[in-house]
């Protein structure tokens, strides 16, 4: 460790969701969506993130990966398959602890076994999904259907429109899902690429 290294639980502060985001001074910055949900990620608490890799979420858990290595969330592991990260993730919730994971397109769909049960157990959880195309043909374009499957399921669904709501939206997912009126699952929806590279 360096000579002038400082454990980040002396340099963090909780702040109240209110003043964080009514209160405390802006600043402009110009960076992608992934960032942007980095930097929202960075400020949630994050005991668990799970991820497995899919194009276009994976750079943005590869941002939590960064985050994890700073300690600003405590645990973090690569899954085996997307059923996987699922499952992972309900035990992870009822265990009462903050998880968080991101999928896009097939990927949401191959773990829609494991996410359909979510709501049902009542377990609060984040979702970054970066909408992709899950029909014939294939393609990493942007597609909104599996927003109507998660619908289905009774997943509370947020729709950012831009890199500002990427980085809104999940803080006020993981605030919402937690509430003990509510305690469901929350999928944060993006158009993957135009949001999360632009």
């Amino acid at each position: 460790k360096p000579a002038d290294w400082i454990p980040l639980g002396d340099t963090q502060k909780v702040v109240s969701p209110m003043e964080m985001f009514f209160e405390l001074p802006r600043k402009t910055e110009f960076i992608t969506g992934s960032e942007a949900a980095r930097e929202s990620i960075r400020r949630m608490n994050v005991d668990i993130a799970i991820s497995y890799p899919i194009t276009p979420q994976s750079e943005t858990m590869q941002q939590a990966g960064y985050l994890y290595d700073e300690g600003y969330i405590k645990d973090y592991y690569r899954a085996e398959e997307e059923i996987g990260v699922f499952s992972a993730m309900a035990g992870a919730s009822r265990a009462g602890v903050r998880c968080l994971t991101a999928t896009a397109g097939p990927g949401l769909m191959r773990g829609m076994e494991a996410i359909s049960s979510l709501p049902g157990a009542r377990t609060p959880l984040v979702i970054m999904d970066m909408c992709r195309v899950i029909n014939t043909p294939l393609a990493i374009q942007p597609d909104n259907i599996e927003i109507s499957f998660m619908l289905n399921t009774g997943l509370l669904v947020l729709h950012a429109e831009n890199q500002q709501d990427f980085y809104d939206y999940p803080l006020i997912a993981a605030m919402v899902s937690e509430e003990v009126d509510v305690t469901l699952p929350c999928a944060v929806c993006v158009d993957g690429f135009f949001v999360t590279h632009a």
